[in-house]
């Protein structure tokens, strides 16, 4: 019932607006990502309603973010990087936007991980992102929790067993503080 609400809400909204203009996408997409963790679906259905053509090469950027973050909170399977690479891309080399190239350069090291457990840019992503949360006091629980899940199923599957231990031991701290 709430999605139903929420996607009438959004077709009204549209509607009286003439559809959505590249001035409102900066704040469309900050509500999007509010609605990642509560409502992956309807953050998914919402990104599908932007017309990425228009956006911004910093708009793009984020876009391309949380279409990720939304397919992965979805379980849906991927099949390349290339759109979070070019987040990522974007996030590293333009901005002083920690907390985005964290999770840019996180998504992008799983989706590596989930296409193939051994490539090893995954592990070398997932350590950045892990760096730069730390380096710049990012405080996103989930974030943490994730960075060090994976960290430790990577070590593992590379048989770093201790390694891989005080990652979820690390992920568990997290998760359960």
């Amino acid at each position: 019932m709430k999605a139903l609400f929420i996607k009438m809400l959004l077709l009204a909204v549209i509607s009286v607006n003439g559809g959505m203009s590249v001035g409102r996408y900066p704040h469309n997409l900050s509500q999007i990502d509010r609605m990642l963790y509560s409502s992956p679906e309807q953050a998914l259905d919402s990104l599908s309603m932007i017309d990425e053509q228009s956006l911004t090469k910093g708009d793009k950027a984020y876009y391309y973010l949380l279409k990720t973050i939304a397919q992965h909170k979805n379980h849906i399977s991927f099949y390349d990087d290339s759109i979070i690479s070019l987040s990522r891309k974007y996030y590293v080399t333009k901005t002083h936007d920690y907390y985005n190239q964290a999770r840019s350069l996180f998504y992008n090291g799983l989706i590596l991980y989930k296409l193939s457990f051994a490539d090893t840019m995954a592990h070398h992503y997932m350590l950045s992102a892990e760096r730069i949360v730390n380096d710049h006091s990012i405080q996103d629980n989930r974030l943490i929790a994730l960075i060090h899940t994976y960290l430790g199923k990577i070590n593992d599957f590379n048989g770093n067993y201790e390694s891989a231990s005080n990652h979820y031991q690390k992920a568990i701290d997290i998760e359960d503080g």
